[in-house]
């Protein structure tokens, strides 16, 4: 009597020896690359212009490094009388920019990292606040990177990082209600003092062992590293 064989198997391992075939390529092209750069700052002409000249500092700049925050960002400027512009996009290797940095418009459900210009009554080219869009996961250890290409970029005087935490991880050890239905804030370069622009009910520290990790983390850390101002703000979402 033969052994039974059954399809589903047979799909299995089909699909087993394509992950192995794409793990193989993948592993092969990072040891083509080497030590090269892999994250891409594509700048429109009027971005890259001001770069260079040193003009691109903007008052604020809102970093959005989830799904969840990039559509917080796009619901808040649809519900108001503001625009967004597109200045270009910061892309990682693998992750497609699809031309954005040349095009006119994007939407919201792209998954590509883009910065804008917000545009609206009063707001001056010079120090009109910017928005980066990152609406995709970037590598962990593409990170550092990524974060040294934005910063190094535009020179914002004061940065806000929208990102998320588990919530499964936060406890309610103060016994005020849910910790999950919180919004959580941690400052850093400035010093907070009179730069601080979060009041004391406005969000609370981050728990002990609730941890920052990923591009929020190392925005964070890179404004530390340079003394300039950064807040992010963690809001407690289902799987982070």
């Amino acid at each position: 009597m033969s052994d039974f064989f059954s399809p589903l198997e047979e799909d299995d391992v089909r699909r087993t020896r394509q992950d192995e075939d794409e793990e193989r390529l993948a592993k092969e092209a990072l040891d083509a690359v080497g030590d090269r750069a892999r994250v891409f700052a594509l700048w429109n002409e009027e971005t890259r212009s001001a770069i260079e000249r040193g003009a691109l500092n903007p008052s604020t700049l809102v970093v959005a490094t989830t799904p969840w925050a990039c559509g917080l960002v796009f619901d808040t400027v649809e519900a108001g009388a503001l625009s967004l512009r597109p200045m270009g996009a910061i892309t990682v290797a693998g992750v497609s920019a699809r031309g954005v940095a040349a095009s006119g418009t994007i939407g919201r459900e792209d998954p590509v990292g883009t910065l804008f210009r917000v545009d609206g009554e009063g707001a001056s080219d010079e120090r009109a606040a910017c928005v980066l869009t990152v609406n995709h996961d970037v590598p962990a250890d593409r990170a550092r990177e990524y974060a040294e290409t934005l910063c190094s970029s535009v020179a914002a005087a004061h940065v806000v990082v929208i990102t998320a935490v588990d919530e499964s991880a936060l406890d309610d050890a103060e016994g005020d209600g849910p910790a999950r239905f919180r919004c959580f804030a941690a400052l850093a370069g400035g010093g907070g003092g009179d730069d601080s622009t979060l009041g004391d009910d406005d969000a609370s520290p981050l728990p002990a062992g609730v941890l920052l990790d990923g591009l929020a983390a190392a925005i964070a850390a890179r404004r530390e590293m340079t003394g300039r101002r950064a807040t992010v703000l963690a809001v407690p979402t289902p799987g982070g």
